[in-house]
């Protein structure tokens, strides 16, 4: 009986990793069936606004490029520019000009200005056209001359990335929404795979939606109840193409929210990532009391708020030897 008894208890071990196994494979079904449905090249066409968006803006930044080599190839740019001109077309009709088309006419304005890049009358002719269509001043796209050495340095940017730390306390009093909106705003600056921009910030000031966010995460998240703002951080699928991008979203989004750290931290306000429950069931329930849309992938929760007034206790927080980290190939 005890020998039965032993063998039971033995077999648990194995049952636990099993079930830890079966749950990785739900998740990982649930994330692909998005990836799926969204991802811009499983569809014979862009098919909606922010497909049609990433299309172009995924083009945009291919003829943009192409100006920036030291050896620019001769003819280039024969396809992408018939697409741009194509899917442009499409979007001023079906949406209207916008920030997306003022880009686009400035970058194909540097385009067409290239003496090595493709182009013929017909082309041209058609480009004009657009520009006649998109009001406005022209801003944003295309090239210009850049010297990294005479960009402006922060003398104490090492004291100022090592003084930021993790908040879990904060002063009472919710920061005006125009702060907020600047702090997203800079934090724009991060960079995001091929320029698609596929970052969207909701914030969050109403304490009783906090709460059932945090609740709906299932997750040791008490202290975020106390903080006067939330952001959540996603990443709209539409802007990613296959497979081989299947995972690009959560890099874009950690690039962004690391610059939105520091931009709060200059505020002084003070911030903690919260790695999100990718559950399927705890994603759903805070897709719904968040009311994020479902073609965005839930990648960062951000609890802010002012730092307190007075000093309160903190983790160091110490990062291991840069000799574990970096490794400087010969």
């Amino acid at each position: 009986m005890k020998k039965t008894f032993l063998s039971a208890l033995s077999v648990i071990p194995l049952l636990k990793q099993l079930r830890r196994r079966l749950l990785a494979y739900r998740c990982y079904l649930a994330d692909i069936r998005r990836h799926l449905r969204y991802s811009l090249y499983y569809r014979t066409a862009p098919d909606s606004r922010d497909s049609l968006r990433c299309a172009i803006m995924l083009l945009n930044h291919q003829l943009e490029k192409a100006q920036t080599y030291k050896s620019v190839k001769e003819g280039f740019g024969h396809e992408k520019l018939l697409q741009v001109l194509s899917y442009t077309d499409e979007y001023i009709r079906k949406y209207g000009a916008d920030d997306l088309t003022e880009v686009t006419i400035g970058i194909l304005s540097g385009h067409f200005a290239n003496v090595h890049a493709w182009k013929d009358e017909a082309t041209h002719a058609h480009f004009l056209k657009l520009k006649e269509a998109v009001s406005g001043s022209i801003h944003g796209g295309g090239v210009f001359e850049y010297d990294g050495n005479k960009q402006p340095r922060l003398e104490n940017f090492e004291d100022f990335l090592a003084s930021r730390r993790s908040c879990r306390q904060f002063a009472p009093g919710v920061p005006d929404e125009a702060l907020l909106r600047k702090a997203v705003r800079l934090a724009q600056w991060a960079p995001s795979a091929c320029n698609r921009q596929p970052i969207r910030v909701h914030v969050y000031t109403n304490q009783e939606q906090i709460r059932r966010i945090v609740a709906s995460q299932h997750s040791d998240m008490e202290w975020c109840n106390a903080a006067p703002v939330l952001f959540i951080v996603t990443a709209h699928e539409s802007y990613y193409r296959d497979y081989l991008e299947r995972n690009q979203r959560m890099f874009d989004a950690g690039l962004f929210s690391m610059t939105l750290c520091l931009v709060l931290h200059n505020m002084g306000i003070g911030s903690c990532f919260k790695m999100a429950q990718k559950y399927p069931a705890y994603d759903r329930e805070t897709r719904k009391c968040a009311e994020i849309p479902d073609a965005e992938d839930i990648c960062v929760l951000l609890p802010a708020g002012y730092y307190p007034d007075t000093p309160v206790t903190t983790a160091k927080s110490v990062r291991i030897s840069e000799t574990i980290v970096c490794k400087v190939h010969p």
